[in-house]
């Protein structure tokens, strides 16, 4: 589409009779087309820009220390369960040079890293670099279970499922930060 833009352009100094150096009028077209070419990447650049800032703010949302919230804030099968109730949940500072985040987590419960490892990483839908990533509520775990959160200032909701063990189903986590 550049290109018929300049042609027509020179079209149009031809027939008003300007008359031009052949390496000027080429100077020019190449000019034209850098112009427009340049205001297209940057166009690009600030839209990546903006999307990497809102997961940025995402990250720095889950950035804390989070308790479960109360004896009915942990739910297995759509049914609360006494266990994980003193848990802790610790999510450090979203690294953008290795695109991941690191956390931990303390709970005394009897098999109870198959449903939360004592310490890993996450990173946004489970895509290195954040074009790929499409959506900042879903995360994956460097154990290859997918989260899916709700995230507030003061409250974090994470969704998960766990497909085999002692401790296999669908778990919902409902956290306050501290």
């Amino acid at each position: 589409m550049v290109y018929i833009l300049v042609d027509y352009f020179i079209i149009y100094i031809d027939s008003k009779l300007i008359i031009m150096n052949t390496f000027y009028l080429k100077y020019l077209s190449t000019l034209l087309i850098l112009a427009l070419f340049s205001l297209s990447c940057n166009d690009d650049a600030l839209k990546d820009d903006e999307e990497n800032s809102l997961f940025l703010e995402h990250a720095a949302l889950l950035e804390g220390t989070w308790k479960v919230k109360d004896a009915s804030s942990v739910i297995k099968d759509g049914n609360a369960v006494n266990v994980f109730q003193n848990m802790s949940f610790v999510i450090g500072k979203y690294d953008m040079n290795e695109d991941k985040c690191s956390y931990t987590t303390d709970h005394q419960e009897n098999k109870g890293t198959e449903v939360w490892p004592n310490s890993g990483t996450w990173k946004f839908n489970g895509q290195k670099g954040f074009r790929k990533a499409t959506d900042k509520d879903l995360l994956l775990r460097n154990d290859n279970v997918k989260l899916s959160i709700s995230v507030s200032a003061n409250e974090l909701v994470v969704n998960f499922s766990i497909a085999g063990g002692f401790k296999k189903g669908n778990w919902t986590f409902y956290f306050v930060k501290q």
